[in-house]
């Protein structure tokens, strides 16, 4: 009987001494030293710098996202105006980047034709190309106000270099910047019928300069045969 009672109370002591060690020497030390955060008051200057901070952040990614839509956006138009260009032409008049500005205008025709289409088929109204409708028609709109009023950016054709430019840039997007824009303006009558009158005014100053040039190789022609047969003439006399 005195052995089982020793051996329980050695066997209460192992177990006490092992709890006692995995209470204070097992728990990791974070926990055991850990201190609880201290919460930052909204008025204070550490406050406001976070919220500065978030605020800033918050208006860098609307500027990138500005950008990089305004990005796309002129890179598209550049690539449907190198598509519509007339090869043949080293550089346009006023009147003839007006016209196709009137064409850039109207490229969203089909789509719309195809969308009016589709709705009419449907036996009941349906919106599902209501939104892409909307955004064809306020994108149309803005153009449209701009070129009749302050002008559409467009790039600067009647420039002879940038239309080089644009003929061999093939579409990347880094190149943009070497293209220069310029805002073309809807010409008026007045502004138009001047415009022809300039075309002509030059077509006849450069069919008149090649009449004179023709001219002016003739009286040359004409001279140097007369100092011909008089040099002959000498050459007989002499003789003689």
């Amino acid at each position: 009987m005195e052995l089982r009672s020793l051996f329980r109370l050695y066997k209460d002591n192992i177990a006490n001494v092992m709890n006692n060690f995995l209470i204070y020497n097992v728990t990791p030390k974070s926990t055991k030293h850990a201190k609880a955060k201290k919460l930052i008051h909204p008025n204070s200057r550490k406050a406001h710098k976070v919220g500065a901070k978030e605020i800033h952040n918050d208006k860098v990614k609307k500027v990138h996202r500005a950008t990089s839509l305004k990005q796309s956006v002129q890179q598209e138009k550049m690539l449907w105006v190198k598509e519509h260009l007339d090869e043949e032409k080293n550089i346009y008049s006023k009147q003839e980047l007006c016209e196709l500005v009137e064409r850039y205008l109207e490229r969203f025709d089909e789509e719309m034709e195809q969308i009016n289409i589709i709705q009419g088929i449907s036996a009941r109204k349906s919106n599902q190309h209501a939104p892409r409708e909307s955004a064809i028609r306020l994108t149309l709109q803005k153009e449209r106000t701009d070129f009749e009023t302050c002008g559409i950016e467009m790039p600067d054709l009647c420039n002879g270099k940038i239309l080089k430019i644009l003929k061999a840039w093939q579409g990347e997007a880094k190149y943009l910047q070497n293209i220069k824009l310029r805002r073309v303006k809807k010409l008026t009558e007045t502004e138009s019928n001047e415009n022809e009158e300039e075309e002509v005014g030059e077509d006849e100053d450069i069919q008149g300069e090649e009449e004179l040039k023709e001219f002016v190789d003739e009286d040359d022609d004409r001279s140097k045969l007369d100092e011909g047969s008089k040099k002959d003439d000498e050459d007989m006399e002499d003789k003689t």
